[in-house]
């Protein structure tokens, strides 16, 4: 980060618009002092100088070296916006940061591009570098507290903190935290893991007993469907028999005889009529015969009476007259007697031909009605055998029915058990998947339990390292400082006299006084502990910077000549220059004191008057 240039407006002792211009940066010491004339009695006290700190410092962060806010920073008797700005250069490009309050704003513009409103995150991201450690490395302020006048536990926490020493230890606890984390999650895997086995013997018992329900199944059902076939089988055949049955019992040709047998009798009986005529009309002429025989008769019985004389004639009767007639009548009767006998001699016959043919009627009737009621025996016969196969046919269509029902009836044991296998198939897989996680989060536990002690071994060898390098600058700048034979160490933890162990940072001094023994920093002056304390400032700074990787074209240092005599002093510019010579920057000096130093490369006179201080550029 390079300063370029610093204005300000408003803020504390600098009423109105104010700007310093940092360059052309030329390698060496920049003094800043002043004088206060509204109150002569304080010299350079208290005109305005340290505030120019104070604005860089709240233009980056919204707060002062001593942690005033922006509502406490606004020039006294000013009812007008505080703004500070400042021009920098980061990783080559070039920023303009502006900050004012009343009202409260953050700007950001980059190279030639218009101010946008950020967030003290956005700028923190920019900066890369903390408050405290910009002011443990670029501006060493007055009233910042130094490395070595913090508390034991305060320096160890800050100097943790500054060179981000304590992401070790919190990977460590991460990781401490993470191994717990899959230890707890390794236990509530194993839990569902005994869970998942648990289903899976569950499953696999579920499935046997459904397996042996639908085997069962599936034995009833084809038992039943071979009953079924077997029966069908059966019925067909029946059917077969009883149609074969029928048609051998087939009344047709009893009825054919039936027929012949009427026709037979019907000509017997026209027949018999026929006789019965001939038999009537030969009774009817010997009935006649009779009648005139009886008539004959009678005349001759009254013939063969007559005497006397013919009563039509009147001619005597005679005997040979009547037996003449006698005799007439005679033949005659026998004549009839003849034709009657013929004729009876024929009725015989005819009577006995009716006879006959009235038994052949009777016997044919008789055949008829026999055969008739085999026929209707038949009949019945057919009947029962047409019900029997309308009987086998319903039987048949039921059995058909009922086996395409088995047919398409659904063995419900065997979906279940494809449910089953699937919610045992889930199972295992669910097992496997909990077995590869927990063997993966004990991997992961493992690892964690590794870098746990990892992090802490490798929090305590970087904390050694930067512990060693930190004495070795800081002895480096002290023997600068004109403590020659002079040695810093630094402890984590100290031996206490009682026997425990004190934790913190802990500075020890060794002298050729003390004859190699290391004595606490808190024991020397002021003069040397303050020679102490900018070494430590330096070396930090150096240390800060470098892990940061945070560089800077100035470093500003706030009053660091109190308690030093003339020739630390001295050797405190030579120090500085020196700095600032070698690492090609500017080190701005801010001192009340009157330095002697005819090297300044800049000098700024900040002049304090009936209130308000300006700035004086004395080049």
């Amino acid at each position: 980060m390079n300063f370029v240039k610093l204005s300000l407006q408003n803020f504390k002792s600098f009423a109105g618009a104010h700007v310093i211009d940092f360059t052309p940066i030329v390698p060496g010491i920049c003094f800043i002092t002043g004088n206060n004339y509204d109150n002569p009695n304080l010299g350079a006290n208290g005109c305005g100088k340290s505030t120019l700190l104070d604005a860089i410092c709240f233009c980056l962060y919204g707060k002062t070296t001593r942690g005033l806010r922006a509502s406490d920073t606004r020039s006294w008797g000013i009812d007008e916006t505080v703004l500070v700005s400042l021009i920098c250069e980061i990783d080559g490009t070039e920023y303009e940061i502006q900050r004012t309050w009343s009202p409260v704003s953050l700007k950001l513009r980059e190279g030639d591009d218009d101010f946008k409103l950020i967030q003290q995150t956005d700028l923190d991201r920019l900066l890369r570098i903390s408050m405290d450690a910009f002011l443990h490395s670029v501006l060493i302020s007055q009233f910042s507290t130094l490395f070595f006048d913090l508390t034991a536990s305060q320096k160890l926490s800050l100097f943790s903190s500054l060179l981000d020493l304590d992401r070790w230890a919190k990977r460590a606890e991460k990781a401490a935290e993470s191994a717990r984390q899959r230890q707890e999650l390794v236990h509530s895997l194993r839990i569902k893991q005994a869970k998942a086995e648990q289903s899976i013997q569950h499953y696999e018992s579920l499935i046997k007993q459904e397996q042996q329900l639908a085997d069962t199944f599936e034995e009833t059902r084809n038992t039943k469907m071979q009953n079924i076939i077997t029966r069908l089988h059966g019925i067909e055949q029946e059917i077969i028999d009883i149609e074969q049955t029928a048609k051998d019992c087939s009344a047709h040709k009893f009825e054919e005889k039936i027929e012949k047998l009427k026709k037979i009798k019907q000509q017997s009986q026209k027949k018999l009529s026929s006789l019965h005529t001939d038999y009537k009309a030969l009774d009817n002429a010997i009935h006649a015969i009779r009648t005139k025989l009886r008539d004959l008769t009678s005349t001759k019985n009254r013939i063969s009476r007559l005497e006397g004389e013919c009563v039509t004639c009147l001619q005597p009767i005679s005997k040979d007259h009547v037996d003449a007639q006698t005799s007439i009548i005679d033949k005659e009767i026998k004549q009839h007697k003849d034709e009657m006998s013929s004729y009876e001699e024929v009725l015989n016959e005819i009577q006995e031909e009716i006879g006959s043919l009235t038994d052949e009627i009777n016997q044919t009737d008789q055949q008829i009605e026999a055969l008739r009621a085999k026929v209707q025996k038949l009949r019945i016969t057919k009947a029962k055998q047409l019900q029997q196969i309308e009987a086998l046919y319903k039987e048949q269509e039921r059995l058909t029915k009922e086996q395409q029902e088995l047919e398409q009836q659904s063995n419900v044991h065997k979906d279940r058990i494809k449910h089953l296998q699937n919610d045992l198939r889930n199972a295992k897989n669910t097992l496997k998947q909990l077995t590869a996680q927990i063997d993966q989060a004990q991997k992961e536990h493992d690892v964690y339990s590794y870098w746990t002690k990892g992090f802490k071994q490798l929090r305590l060898d970087i904390v050694n390292d930067y512990l060693n390098w930190f004495q070795i600058e800081t002895n480096n700048i002290l023997h600068s400082l004109g403590l020659n034979d002079w040695e810093v160490k630094y402890q984590i933890e100290k031996e206490k006299k009682t026997g425990g162990v004190s934790k913190g940072f802990h500075v020890l001094i060794s002298t050729p006084q003390t004859d190699g023994k290391h004595i606490p920093w808190e024991a020397w002056s002021g003069g040397e502990s303050q020679r102490l304390r900018l070494a430590a400032a330096m070396a930090l700074s150096d240390i800060i910077k470098s892990v940061t990787d945070f560089q800077s074209n100035i470093e500003f240092y706030d009053e660091p000549t109190r308690h030093l005599s003339e020739s630390g002093i001295q050797d405190l510019i030579a120090t500085l220059r020196d700095r600032a010579l070698q690492s090609n920057k500017q080190i701005w000096l801010i001192d009340h004191n009157t330095i002697s130093f005819g090297d300044f490369v800049r000098v700024l006179h900040i002049e304090k008057f009936e209130g308000s201080s300006s700035i004086r550029d004395m080049a």
